[in-house]
Order: C-alpha cells, then structure tokens, then sequence
C-alpha cells in the first residue's frame, strides 16, 4: 500500500468501510443509514458473501508472528536444556 493510501486509513475498518462504499454492498449500506455499527468481523463476513477480497490487516499479522516467535523461542530454550541434561 502506497503511504497516501496509507494515511487515508487510519483502521482497518475504515478500510473495510471503503470497500463497501466502493462495491455497493447494499447490506452495509442499511445498517450506515439506520445508524447501526457493525463489528470488524461482521463486515468482514459480508464482504467475503459479496465476493470482495479482503485487504490485508496488518495489526494481527504482527501479532501473529510475535506469538509465534515467542512460542518457536520456548520451545528452541526447552529443547537445548533437554539435549545438554541428556548428553551431559
């Protein structure tokens, strides 16, 4: 994503607000008017009903990846105490 793209969104659900708007998912549409607030994961459902491919979240890939270190960590810490208690 461009920077000026970028500093248009400043959430992902902005991001998923603007696709709507730009597809004219008519569902979404209802609930703006009626002043409902749809959650993050709910529009997301309707995008994925409507055919929309959904933009990248980038705040939980980073999430995902630091769990995923954390846990690749331990594991790596529990297998070197293991292997020196076994050889030593």
């Amino acid at each position: 994503m461009s920077k000026k793209i970028e500093k248009l969104f400043k959430s992902y659900r902005e991001q998923l607000l603007h696709l709507a708007k730009l597809y004219g998912v008519v569902e979404i549409k209802s609930y703006a008017r009626s002043s409902k607030r749809l959650s993050i994961s709910q529009l997301e459902l309707l995008l994925i009903k409507n055919h929309i491919k959904l933009p990248v979240n980038r705040s939980s890939d980073k999430a995902i990846a630091k769990q995923e270190l954390k846990e690749t960590a331990i594991r790596n810490v529990y297998l070197s105490i293991a292997f020196i208690f076994f050889i030593g």
